[in-house]
């Protein structure tokens, strides 16, 4: 064996590098196991459909109305003054600013009028709002 081929007090000069790459494979798996579910789940909203639709362009800023009556501005969870603020700033920089407003289908027809009025108030122009196609 190449273990008794060796001098006895002589030092190891190869490294066993398989318990290694066995931890490291086990890591891996491990990672790409639970890697999905560290992702912070979507906003669930339920948009209504539309026979007609279109792409919106690049859309900056994007707000949703959830059925828990909360705005979310970009993703994140804000106030109406907050949105105002923003989109007005946004409109500084770029006339030609967008917004795309998605609303949950149960949300009352009033809360949505209402953040297309503050959507105008602040300044931008041109705005759509969020539908899905009905499959065919």
């Amino acid at each position: 064996m190449a273990v008794d081929s060796q001098r006895r007090g002589a030092p190891i000069t190869a490294i066993n590098v398989t318990p290694l790459v066995d931890v490291v494979l086990v890591l891996l798996v491990i990672f790409m196991a639970t890697a999905d579910r560290m992702q912070p789940p979507a906003i669930d909203v339920d948009l209504p459909e539309a026979s007609q639709a279109s792409e919106a362009p690049s859309t900056p800023v994007a707000l949703v109305l959830s059925t828990d009556g909360k705005l979310r501005l970009n993703g994140e969870v804000t106030s109406a003054d907050t949105v105002e603020a923003y989109c007005r700033r946004r409109v500084s920089e770029d006339r030609d600013t967008r917004a795309l407003i998605a609303a949950d289908g149960a949300v009352r027809h009033r809360e949505v009028v209402a953040l297309v009025d503050l959507v105008k108030r602040a300044g931008i122009a041109h705005f759509a709002i969020q539908v899905e196609l009905p499959e065919r």
